[in-house]
């Protein structure tokens, strides 16, 4: 009988097991097929920032081995390098830039529910937080599908810290594989983006907390490996010392600052309030100032609140890791300049605690009435899933990262802009930043535009971004006249047309949607020759 019941036992165990298993992929899979369907109608929209990664691949490809973002020296470049293996099994395309974030995303929802299911050892907290990570709000959806560097890497990077960190401290203390592990991910971490020091700051508290002297060496391999992990970063610093740090002392958070500390506590507060909260609950797409009112909204943020009082009330030490790098990320937002910019990928971070309370709550009310809990979930999984297929399917850009809102016209005409480029035989020009990489790595680099046009309102030299100076060289080293082009820019028109016909250039003009190119010129100018920038 005793042989029998530890036989039912296991038959038992096995059949947990594999429930488990099967509920975990079940919630994979559907935040997988809303990730294809956002690929594969294109609604999501591709633009230079993403193209600057994209076209970095492209030349590690050729040889290159760049340490950071093109034209930073911070954001490492881990991501381009992982798209370039991309690149090597699907070839050069957008289909594979984004198929490496489909596979970072898909990691970063099982590291989630590993993350909740060790510290709560409950399965339904788990899963439950897991799926609004699979099936999220506009705000992860977009900064999960396209890439602007590492952001996706940050967020399964800093998950994996937390685990890590909760294994060294209770689990595991005494595994070197988990202590190198925890090193060599904080400083490829840090290498990728500096602000994964909000996940690494709670992993080392919770250390000191459990300090044991006996593990002196475990420790030094951990730092050892840290150092290993950032060695690109490293490196880059011991040759160009001042260009290094100053990322981390001035963020490059480019937004508008409030004058006096006081002053920009406030404005960041607000932005947070206002701006930032209602994205991570999905109120709000991080490219629109527009709040979404409805039924649906109402209750869903009846949870949200619900979800952050229930936290007050209920103390749970279990969640104390994932509370403190949300209270170390908000502190930091408020106090650098990282916070004036509230409009969304910054708060990427956030999403880990405001899911988990959400799943918390919905969890407590599952043990009052398991319908309750089932409709709670239900409305917020709606919710996510509608707000992030209209924001997809809305005219013209769908969801896109692009912030101004002169510039949100997706891609509809890229490809007709294209092929008139390659009809009239106009392979070099110039135009902004948000044309030039995008159209040139549309193009395969057979057309290539240096973006040495301002796309500021005022033309000022700080709208220029020339991250990649080879293709200004190339275009200004070419003895034909070259084309240009603007979108959306009427006084950079104006100004165009004047300073040509000041120097007497024949043209020619073609509007392309969104587009304005200026092409068959008589002779070659170069934009400053035409004082286009004040």
């Amino acid at each position: 009988e005793l042989a029998d019941s530890t036989g039912d036992q296991g038959v038992q165990i096995a059949v947990n097991r594999l429930k488990r298993y099967l509920s975990v992929a079940a919630i994979l899979l559907s935040g997988l097929a809303l990730k294809a369907a956002l690929m594969g109608t294109n609604t999501v929209s591709f633009d230079s920032d993403e193209a600057v990664v994209a076209l970095m691949a492209k030349h590690i490809l050729a040889g290159e081995r760049p340490v950071f973002f093109y034209g930073q020296s911070y954001m490492g470049s881990l991501d381009a390098f992982l798209i370039a293996a991309g690149y090597r099994v699907f070839g050069v395309s957008l289909f594979a830039v984004r198929l490496v974030q489909a596979v970072l995303f898909a990691g970063l929802v099982l590291a989630t529910y590993q993350l909740v299911r060790r510290l709560y050892s409950d399965e339904t907290t788990a899963q439950i937080t897991a799926l609004l990570f699979a099936l999220p709000v506009p705000l992860l959806g977009l900064y999960t599908t396209i890439t602007l560097g590492g952001y996706g890497e940050v967020l399964l990077f800093g998950t994996c810290l937390l685990i890590l960190g909760h294994q060294v401290t209770y689990e595991a203390q005494s595994s070197w594989l988990r202590w190198a592990l925890l090193g060599f991910i904080a400083g490829l971490a840090f290498w990728v983006l500096p602000m994964t020091a909000v996940y690494m700051l709670p992993v080392a508290i919770v250390v000191l907390r459990q300090w044991r002297w006996q593990l002196g060496g475990r420790y030094g391999l951990a730092l050892v490996a840290f150092v290993l992990g950032s060695s690109p970063w490293w490196a880059h610093c011991i040759s160009h010392p001042d260009v290094c740090i100053e990322p981390l002392i001035r963020p490059a958070a480019s937004q508008v600052t409030s004058t006096g500390w006081l002053a920009g506590i406030s404005f960041r507060t607000l932005g947070f309030l206002f701006l930032g909260i209602p994205s991570l609950w999905g109120l709000r797409n991080p490219w629109s100032a527009e709040v979404t009112l409805s039924f649906l909204a109402v209750l869903v943020l009846v949870v949200y609140l619900g979800s952050l009082l229930y936290a007050l009330r209920v103390r749970n030490s279990k969640r104390f890791l994932p509370m403190a790098m949300g209270a170390t990320f908000v502190v930091i937002f408020l106090i650098t300049p990282f916070g004036n910019d509230a409009t969304g990928r910054y708060l990427l971070p956030l999403c880990l605690p405001v899911a988990l309370l959400a799943a918390e709550l919905i969890r407590a009310l599952k043990r009052h009435s398991m319908l309750l809990a089932a409709g709670v979930l239900a409305c917020v999984l709606t919710f996510n899933i509608s707000t992030t297929l209209g924001a997809a399917m809305s005219a013209p850009a769908g969801m896109t990262a692009q912030l101004d809102a002169r510039f949100q016209f997706g891609n509809e005409h890229d490809a007709n802009l294209l092929s008139f480029l390659e009809q009239e035989d106009e392979r070099l020009g110039y135009g902004n930043f948000w044309v030039a990489y995008k159209i040139t790595f549309l193009s395969d680099e057979k057309i290539v535009i240096a973006p040495r046009l301002s796309y500021k309102a005022d033309l000022s030299k700080e709208g220029i971004q020339d991250r990649y100076p080879a293709y200004s060289r190339k275009v200004d080293a070419s003895p034909d006249p070259p084309f240009y082009i603007t979108s959306n820019q009427p006084d950079l028109d104006d100004r165009l047309r004047n300073a040509l016909d000041a120097k007497q250039i024949e043209y020619h003009e073609e509007v392309i949607g969104a587009y304005r190119v200026f092409y068959g010129l008589s002779a070659k100018v170069t934009p400053e020759e035409l004082g286009l920038h004040d």
